[in-house]
């Protein structure tokens, strides 16, 4: 536990087009001895006063702002999954996790090629936000590879985090009034008040299988029971006989992911607002109706993929964007972490808060303005998230964000596929013809 935490800081400072404080984490752990499996999500919901008639006269073509300060509508909830993973599972001091991070931000770090091959895209963006220009162009240009990069604000956020814990650091302190005030002039909704009543959520995974190994997701508000979805309806056919790599492989891979997403985006949102019929989409009887959509000769277009069960009211299927990072943890005593973290979009919302440096997330964008949408937006509400961390029996090739292992024994033993693993996912948009 106390190594994702630690890693997932480090990556604040040294991925933070992708990971940051200003973001959202989605955790599953494994629990050594009990063979449980819990699941903290950590997404923070739209602020009291981001509101459909705050938004409608400020919407770009009825959508929210995908960048700047409207698209700040939402608390960022990762910090406070730190906390709650910490406080039951963590076993080093609270300071310690800081440390290499807040060495790396105040002393610098080398520049990645990720890191400089998403600056140089994103230049039009940042340049217009001179306080995020001035940490990632300095002097107007795109640092080279390898160059030591300096985030001393983000070196002193982190402290002051490490030192005052996440409430009275974060949420409850400071560094909350200090990201809202300048938020507050510049049209972002998000206030301290929101900060100081938001807290992480345990929640218990839903689950599945897959030819008898056990297969862990979040729920909603993330797409993990799209995943289950998809591992049922590639279950009931004779995957082997394809063989890896090949034409029909790829074919019903792909037509299985249609198939699901458009459950996904007829459906998801946040289940304290809708009432998602999770359970039924991911029963086997529903993929075996589902499957027979599926022509082994035909690939079909994903926007006409009909729902299996349409939501009470039609609306137009909006499709996500963004990028994020992932990362796994294991220890000797068979902990194993799972953690998806993010800031939604590449370098979010492109607005660092205030004098933190702090990018903050700007994955309330997503939000609809449409009050037929299941996932338009209200205040308190966590928006549709297309991520999910995963727990799994055993490595399955249709998953890019495979995990860890469980034996099939009556008391499992976790085993990740190594000690710590770092990956990236891929942009949502490139999926879209499956």
């Amino acid at each position: 536990m106390d190594a994702a935490i630690a890693a997932n800081a480090v990556l604040c400072v040294a991925y933070p087009h992708m990971a940051g404080l200003g973001g959202d984490g989605f955790w599953l752990i494994a629990e050594p001895g009990s063979g449980r499996a819990h699941g903290l999500n950590a997404s923070g919901p739209a602020a009291r006063a981001a509101t459909l008639d705050y938004f409608r006269p400020h919407s770009e073509n009825n959508e929210i702002p995908s960048r700047g300060p409207l698209s700040i509508l939402t608390v960022p909830g990762a910090v406070d999954g730190w906390r709650a993973a910490h406080e039951r599972f963590g076993r080093l001091a609270w300071k310690e996790l800081f440390e290499d991070a807040i060495t790396y931000a105040r002393d610098g770090i080398a520049v990645s090629r990720s890191l400089m091959d998403w600056l140089v895209q994103d230049v039009p963006i940042l340049t217009r936000y001179p306080a995020t220009a001035a940490i990632f162009l300095p002097g107007g240009r795109v640092p080279r590879e390898g160059e030591r990069q300096v985030q001393a604000d983000l070196a002193r956020s982190f402290e002051h985090i490490a030192s005052k814990g996440a409430r009275a650091g974060f949420y409850e302190g400071a560094i909350a009034e200090r990201i809202c005030a300048g938020l507050q002039r510049q049209g972002s909704p998000l206030r301290a008040d929101d900060f100081a009543a938001f807290h992480a959520e345990w929640v218990e995974p839903i689950t599945a299988t897959y030819r008898g190994y056990s297969v862990y997701e979040l729920p909603p508000n993330t797409q993990g029971f799209t995943a289950l979805q998809i591992l049922n309806l590639i279950e009931g056919y004779d995957v082997a006989a394809w063989g890896d790599g090949t034409a029909d492989y790829y074919h019903h891979m792909a037509e299985a992911v249609k198939v699901a997403f458009a459950d996904r985006e007829e459906w998801l949102t946040d289940p304290n607002f809708v009432d998602i019929p999770v359970q039924r989409f991911i029963a086997k009887a529903y993929a075996d109706e589902r499957r027979r959509l599926i022509d082994p000769e035909r690939a079909q277009n994903i926007a006409e993929v009909p729902a299996g069960i349409p939501y009470a009211h039609p609306h137009a299927r909006r499709v996500p964007e963004g990028d994020t990072c992932y990362f796994c943890a294991a220890d000797r005593d068979g902990m194993v972490v799972s953690l998806i973290q993010s800031i939604y979009h590449d370098f979010g919302s492109a607005v660092v808060g205030g004098d933190t440096g702090i990018i903050l997330q700007n994955r309330g964008a997503f939000f609809a303005l449409d009050e037929q949408h299941p996932n338009h937006l209200r205040p308190g509400k966590r928006t549709f998230l297309p991520r999910c961390s995963c727990m799994t029996a055993s490595p399955i090739s249709l998953s890019a964000r495979w995990v860890a292992r469980v034996s099939r024994k009556p008391k499992p033993r976790w085993r990740p596929a190594s000690s710590i693993s770092v990956t990236t996912c891929s942009r949502q948009s490139r999926h879209r013809a499956g």
